[in-house]
């Protein structure tokens, strides 16, 4: 009885520390975050720079983009003009809380 006892309680800890490992792999790695921004008309916006926690990209021609690697948690999403350097289109925070977040943005 002792030593069924002692390989029910290993195979508890092997979980745990497996389950500990993969949060930690998963944290490190980021997450998937997509989305759309429109302008205010509901036009796309096209080729503007986006990035949530310093990852970034530029959206496509239908306002869509892709940020691989985004940490999860609270973060910050800028969108800028690349037309304008240093005009600023969007600031504000996101909440990243799982793989293959959406995160859709309208800007002026």
């Amino acid at each position: 009885m002792t030593a069924l006892k002692h390989i029910k309680g290993s195979c508890w800890l092997a979980a745990a520390v497996l389950l500990a490992f993969t949060t930690v792999i998963f944290a490190q790695n980021g997450v998937t975050v997509t989305g759309t921004i429109v302008h205010s008309n509901n036009s796309p916006a096209v080729n503007v720079y986006v990035s949530v926690a310093g990852v970034g990209r530029y959206t496509g021609i239908e306002g869509r983009f892709r940020l691989d690697g985004v940490p999860l948690g609270q973060q910050k999403m800028r969108v800028e003009d690349p037309r304008q350097p240093g005009r600023v289109l969007l600031d504000t925070s996101v909440d990243v809380r799982d793989p293959m977040t959406p995160i859709n943005q309208t800007i002026p």
